[in-house]
């Protein structure tokens, strides 16, 4: 579970600890930012397999809110874009649904940056 402080009000980011099921905590990253009623949380998953992350905050996404997915990812740490192959690291976007308590789960790929966004309840 990715818990975020008290960020209601403040703007800039705030890092986030950050526990997941069946890995080591220290192969995600999180952190947060708050403009006004918008939240924006940035996870990184620093390793080989996909992890499921809850994401939870006194700060509330509005219940059953849908919030804008980004994900960065590749099959390596190592990979990079290159002439024959310009897509092999490319963004992707979906939405998610916030749960009724305002919290969110996902789905970080292996070597991912994801950002979540949506508006605060």
């Amino acid at each position: 579970m990715v818990m975020l402080g008290t960020v209601n009000g403040n703007t800039g980011g705030h890092a986030l600890p950050v526990s997941t099921t069946g890995l080591s905590r220290n192969t995600t990253k999180a952190s947060a930012s708050v403009t006004g009623k918008d939240m924006a949380v940035k996870v990184v998953n620093y390793h080989a397999e996909a992890v499921s992350v809850t994401v939870s905050s006194e700060a509330k996404w509005a219940p059953d809110a849908e919030l804008t997915m980004h994900v960065l990812t590749a099959d390596s740490p190592e990979a990079y874009n290159w002439l024959d192959a310009p897509t092999r690291v490319a963004p992707s976007a979906t939405t998610v649904k916030a749960t009724a308590a305002g919290e969110v789960v996902v789905k970080l790929p292996a070597w991912s940056f994801v950002m979540l966004a949506g508006k605060l309840a």
